[in-house]
């Protein structure tokens, strides 16, 4: 796949296998409880009263209690259950909670082994109160690894995340910010749902808003992550 997705967009498209966005009329129309990725044939259920707003060209707002997206009801043997791949989202957080958790592959429950790909923001109240970006994967089905951004700011972020079994980075606004290798590591994936904006535990539905997600079966270069965020910066006021 090359070339360009989307009548507004210069984003990486080798590898990409999924790309909501509510500014794309192909992908969201206002009033719908549903959105299409741009690519492939998946159908997203918009859950519990997520509103729109055409504030950036188009966002969706979660209103911290109960809204979600239903990316998938069961991700195993998904696009999604890879061991490479690249997770890019653009968001705000409201700050309102103990995790505004963005992105959730968990577990069946919140147990060991807690989770198969799950991005957050630990916002407050919560054990770690940094407001860090902490993104999560389990350890061949059974503990689990994490790794962790400093302090984020308020306004539109973007978040890109890439994993291989040897190593995962992290990135913010197209720049990386921390990198854990380790030796070889295999992700289990289970029969669950696939999350933007709820988790596998209580306290995690998320406060703010969301636009561009995307994923990749792949990892992408420094300078593919980079040439996305700049792609779409100029509509988040970056």
């Amino acid at each position: 796949m090359s070339g360009t997705v989307g009548p507004r967009t210069s984003i990486i498209t080798d590898g990409l296998v999924f790309y909501i966005d509510p500014a794309n009329p192909e992908s969201y129309v206002s009033g719908s409880t549903t959105t299409n990725s741009l690519v492939g044939d998946i159908s997203d259920s918009l859950l519990n009263g997520v509103n729109f707003s055409p504030n950036r060209q188009g966002i969706w707002v979660f209103d911290g209690v109960d809204d979600y997206i239903e990316v998938l009801a069961n991700g195993n043997g998904s696009i999604f259950a890879v061991q490479d791949y690249t997770l890019d989202m653009w968001f705000t957080s409201n700050f309102d909670g103990p995790y505004d958790v963005l992105w959730s592959f968990d577990y069946v429950n919140h147990t060991n082994p807690y989770y198969s790909q799950h991005l957050r923001i630990n916002t407050g109240n919560a054990p770690v109160i940094n407001r860090g970006i902490v993104y999560a994967w389990n350890v061949n089905g059974s503990s689990f690894n994490s790794i962790g951004t400093g302090a984020i700011s308020t306004g539109w972020q973007n978040c890109c995340v890439t994993k291989s079994p040897v190593e995962t980075k992290i990135y913010l606004n197209g720049i990386l910010n921390n990198t854990k290798t380790y030796t070889s590591e295999t992700v289990s994936y289970y029969n669950q749902e696939i999350w933007i904006g709820k988790s596998n535990f209580a306290n995690g539905p998320a406060k703010g808003n969301f636009s561009s997600v995307k994923f990749y079966n792949k990892v992408l270069t420094d300078n593919q992550v980079l040439q996305n965020y700049n792609a779409l910066k100029g509509r988040f006021g970056l």
